[in-house]
């Protein structure tokens, strides 16, 4: 996976990369990824065409690069979380992640097929994104660390690789929901809460434990790979 060379961009640099970026995701919400080109790109953040591939080679690189931002803002807010149990901590962080990717939501549409296809260079569990996926996990066990309720090490790495699942599958619901202020999903929420604290509870049974490495173990290689 192609990383960002923003850390070693000039001022002026960083800001025409960023201009770059969120013209593509406003054409992306407005023409869909696919009608989207470079091109048109190019044209509508007022750069050369030239000038637009020195900063992102494809469409791809583009969506990685915003797959990239997302993860930053959300180790941000992993490192800012209150010190609190695993379930708190978790949800403090869905609602913070989904207030911070509202302004994108029809982005997110926008590339969604293309997100979901296990051979798109931009799917979210493919090959391009594997890094990130790597320290996406790495962040939801220092949730899980940082917590009052923080289990022993084996557990916690578990726990961080369903919590990596949960979330996922969360922000999919989330796109989906067209409930007003998007009810059903803060719903979810409350229920993913109490299910949380009722397996944080359970895992002193040797037995769930178990179980909870048996589908860490299973889910993990597509999920988080390589951790």
């Amino acid at each position: 996976m192609q990383h960002s060379h923003s850390s070693k961009l000039t001022r002026k640099g960083a800001h025409t990369r960023e201009r770059i970026l969120d013209t593509a995701l406003s054409l992306f919400m407005e023409k869909g990824y696919e009608a989207t080109t470079m091109r048109d790109i190019a044209s509508a953040s007022k750069s050369s065409l030239g000038l637009t591939y020195r900063y992102f080679a494809s469409k791809e690189e583009l969506v990685l690069a915003f797959y990239t931002q997302m993860t930053q803002e959300l180790a941000t807010e992993v490192m800012s979380l209150p010190p609190d149990t695993v379930a708190d901590r978790f949800v403090q962080l869905m609602r913070r992640k989904i207030q911070m990717s509202e302004p994108y939501r029809d982005a997110f549409g926008a590339f969604f097929g293309a997100v979901l296809n296990p051979q798109s260079p931009i799917a979210v569990l493919g090959n391009q994104t594997t890094d990130l996926r790597h320290h996406v996990g790495n962040l939801f066990e220092s949730l899980v660390h940082g917590a009052t309720d923080n289990p022993r090490e084996s557990v916690a790495r578990d726990m961080a690789t369903i919590l990596y699942a949960i979330h996922l599958l969360i922000l999919l619901f989330w796109l989906h929901d067209r409930s007003p202020e998007s009810r059903a999903t803060n719903d979810l929420l409350l229920i993913t809460h109490d299910g949380l604290v009722w397996l944080r509870r359970l895992l002193r049974f040797p037995l769930i434990s178990r179980r909870l490495a048996q589908l860490a173990q299973t889910i993990g290689p597509v999920f988080t790979p390589d951790r």
